[in-house]
């Protein structure tokens, strides 16, 4: 069944939520009904050789929907939102001239962001970062983020106050330009209307499904693919040390924890890692939720096809 209408305006739609949540199995059911292609909102999926650990769509999903943005970037690559955002512009520009919809998938809030509401072209001033670096380490985060509620409270009012790096970036384009991030970033903002769908589970189905995630990855082969990883040099000091599921098989390659014990740290990681994307997503961006389900994919392409329809009209 074809539900696609004729598209103008440059609609996107985004299916978010936290990890393991269910997001590709949605958009590989949701996206051929609209001759959709992804582009993956995840900033890890975006590396090469990091698959098992990244649950990376599989060979076989991506034939079936074609994906952007995986695997552009080498572990040891410096990736920021601002690249992020510019490959997946271009992937939307190219799914768009050959008249088929973009599909944004992920979890990873700040590139869900830099495509849906921009991205803050102000530069970095090192010499405040720098300072407000030292007042960080001094002082720590509680008063930083009181004095990013004084000097910008539209911004405090929109980001995370517990994470050091957004809270120090929002002081620092304050006191650099006088403007509030937030001002920036809506003069970024794409002219494209957006819909965002966000799966919702209960914290006691989505822990079960983290356990069965960690277990399934290690069943495919989680330690070989580190071990991999390691001896290429694409391990210690790269990004794969700083993932979730890579850096616990580092440490029980390296003889620091049992394999039940990095089992274990790896469900641990990924539930906190789940509770912190929820929380971005309902703090800065308008999802309409959804329960995960068996109606869930239909619940969910009738109001894709009332968002096209409504921006065909």
């Amino acid at each position: 069944m074809q539900l696609k209408p004729p598209l103008i305006d440059s609609p996107l739609i985004c299916i978010v939520g936290p990890t393991a949540a269910g997001k590709t199995d949605l958009a590989l059911e949701v996206a051929p009904l609209f001759d959709g292609e992804v582009v993956a909102a995840d900033s890890r999926q975006i590396y090469r050789g990091m698959d098992i650990g990244t649950s990376k769509p599989t060979a076989s999903e991506q034939k079936r929907v074609r994906h952007h943005m995986i695997d552009v970037a080498d572990p040891f690559d410096e990736f920021s939102v601002v690249s992020y955002r510019r490959g997946a512009l271009e992937a939307i520009k190219e799914i768009e001239s050959r008249g088929r919809t973009p599909f944004l998938v992920g979890g990873t809030g700040q590139y869900v962001e830099a495509l849906t509401r921009g991205v803050s072209p102000a530069p970095t001033n090192a010499g405040i970062r720098r300072k407000l670096e030292d007042d960080l380490a001094r002082h720590g985060i509680d008063e930083l983020a009181a004095r990013l509620r004084r000097l910008d409270p539209l911004a405090a009012g929109t980001i995370d106050l517990k994470n050091p790096r957004r809270v120090l970036r929002a002081i620092e384009v304050k006191l650099a330009t006088g403007n509030s991030i937030r001002e920036l970033e809506e003069r970024g903002s794409p002219a494209r209307r957006v819909l965002v769908v966000g799966l919702r589970l209960s914290r006691v189905e989505l822990s079960e499904r983290i356990r069965r995630r960690v277990d399934m990855m290690i069943d495919r082969g989680l330690l070989d693919e580190a071990r991999r990883l390691w001896s290429s040099g694409h391990g210690k000091a790269s990004v794969a040390s700083r993932t979730i599921g890579y850096s616990q098989a580092f440490d029980y390659l390296s003889g620091r924890c049992t394999l039940a014990e990095a089992r274990e740290a790896t469900a641990v990681a990924t539930r906190q890692y789940a509770r912190r994307q929820s929380t971005w997503f309902r703090n800065r961006e308008s999802v309409e939720w959804y329960p995960r389900g068996p109606d869930t994919v239909a619940q969910v392409s009738r109001r894709v096809h009332e968002f096209l329809a409504s921006a065909s009209a």
